[in-house]
């Protein structure tokens, strides 16, 4: 494998566990969002408007209780007014009621239908009264009979309502804390084995690379000092090896080249000596001649 190509297989890697890194936060991140909309879109909208509509029954009954005392129209327009709010807080109840279940929300169809009898009841009293057809007496007694058990059966399926609801909260907020523990969880580990994969995958691949190039600069110190006879060997197919057996080649040509020069001085030497020797011979046989 090229060097180039190893570098970027490294990159690739490192480029990959990050992107999966990225990805698993995301994740992450989106399960943690998705369980607190469902806490903000439902659940805590549908407590607040089953708490209101208690709070709104209960206003609305004792303001009934004063508007049959004193005859105020300032009392009978509390109860009219309390019981549009009462009507409005059980269809914004309604309008939430999509995260329980079939069940429950039959519950809270039949939780309306009970508003509706509770605001029909006080609406025959209150007509009773202004009209002044019947004595107080009267008046309470018929009260006893159609709001009281109207009113009692309103507020307790509203605290059962509650209840219910208060479950579903800490239930979401233990899925909430679920999805946080459990996404922190794979972020870490992620992370952590992105960073030990990264560390990895460039120590691997910076190694692949120093240690040939090590080689080289030992094998280029060692012609340096004229020790011809040392050869690098690296059996990589890549750039660097490419180079370490262009060393080598290099390394066989000059000690050719010195062994051939080393043969040329030797071959001059003999010469030489030959040429001395005949030149002696000459002269000694020039002597003898004389």
């Amino acid at each position: 494998m090229k060097v180039r190509t190893r570098l970027v297989v490294g990159f690739a890697v490192v480029a990959v566990l990050i992107i999966t890194t990225g990805v698993l936060s995301l994740h992450t991140y989106l399960q943690i969002h998705e369980e607190v909309e469902k806490l903000n879109d439902d659940i805590v909208p549908d407590a607040l408007a089953t708490a209101k509509m208690e709070q709104l029954a209960t206003e609305t009954h004792f303001h009934l209780m004063e508007y049959m005392i004193y005859g105020e129209e300032k009392d009978r327009g509390l109860v009219q007014s309390g019981l549009e709010d009462l009507k409005k807080a059980g269809l914004e109840h309604l309008k939430h009621e999509t995260h329980i279940g079939l069940e429950e929300r039959k519950k809270a169809k039949e939780l309306m239908a009970k508003t509706r009898s509770f605001a029909s009841a006080v609406a025959g009293i209150i007509d009773l009264k202004r009209r002044g057809v019947v004595t107080a007496d009267e008046l309470f007694r018929k009260k006893y009979e159609t709001v009281h058990p109207a009113f009692s059966t309103l507020t307790k399926q509203l605290k059962g309502h509650m209840e219910t609801h208060r479950e579903k909260l800490a239930e979401a907020k233990r899925d909430v804390h679920k999805a946080y523990t459990r996404g922190l969880a794979v972020l870490v580990l992620a992370t952590t084995g992105a960073l030990l994969a990264g560390f990895a995958t460039a120590f691997i691949t910076s190694r692949s690379i120093t240690r040939p190039v090590q080689t080289l600069q030992e094998g280029a110190a060692n012609i340096a000092k004229g020790n011809l006879d040392f050869r690098i060997n690296l059996k990589q197919k890549d750039e660097i090896g490419q180079l370490g057996r262009a060393f080598d080649r290099m390394s066989e040509d000059l000690s050719d080249t010195l062994v051939s020069k080393e043969a040329l001085e030797n071959a001059n030497r003999q010469l030489e000596f030959e040429i001395t020797q005949r030149k002696k011979a000459e002269e000694a046989i020039h002597a003898s001649e004389e």
